[in-house]
């Protein structure tokens, strides 16, 4: 048995108001980890009204995969880091909603997509400093599929495809350097 690093690529959902945020937000992203994989297309994010109060009612979304890490990932500290960058865009002074930003960072692998969180429950695990990671689609029979707790967007067979593109990405990504 081996004992490695898991071969994987940071992500990120860009939760925004308007598509100046969202083109924004995905700026400061690739300032971190370079140009993405994939970007996938913007939709409306209205499969919840639980961010209203918070981006308003015309919010966009927006996943993006970046190429893969060259160290374990640090799903804490990535994380963290996007939490201050939601609080550095609620202070531009055209944000005229309290939250112009939502980032939700995770990893996708050959065998999943984990995303970070902030918010604990019962079948999340603590990484520590506040953050906690959920398992949000498991790679099983050559597809991507939900679990019960997965949210709704990343069900779509929209999401479901753009992250199985990125999977095929990382797999020959990893062939090449093996």
């Amino acid at each position: 048995m081996t004992n490695r690093e898991p071969f994987g690529a940071p992500m990120a959902a860009v939760l925004a108001c308007d598509e100046p945020f969202l083109r924004r937000a995905g700026e400061r992203l690739a300032g971190v980890f370079g140009p993405p994989l994939l970007v996938g297309d913007p939709f409306p994010f209205d499969c919840t009204d639980y961010y209203v109060p918070q981006t308003g009612d015309k919010a966009l979304k927006r996943f993006l995969v970046f190429g893969p890490c060259g160290k374990g990932p640090d799903l804490a500290a990535w994380k963290r880091w996007a939490v201050d960058q939601e609080r550095a865009f609620a202070a531009f002074p055209e944000a005229a909603v309290p939250r112009p930003v939502n980032l939700d960072p995770g990893l996708l692998t050959l065998d999943n997509l984990t995303l970070a969180s902030t918010k604990e429950r019962a079948h999340r695990v603590y990484l520590g400093r506040g953050i906690f990671a959920e398992v949000e689609l498991l790679w099983e029979a050559g597809a991507f599929l939900p679990l019960p707790w997965t949210y709704p967007d990343y069900r779509t067979a929209a999401a479901r495809a753009l992250f199985a593109a990125a999977r095929g990405a990382l797999k020959k990504e990893r062939r090449a350097r093996e």
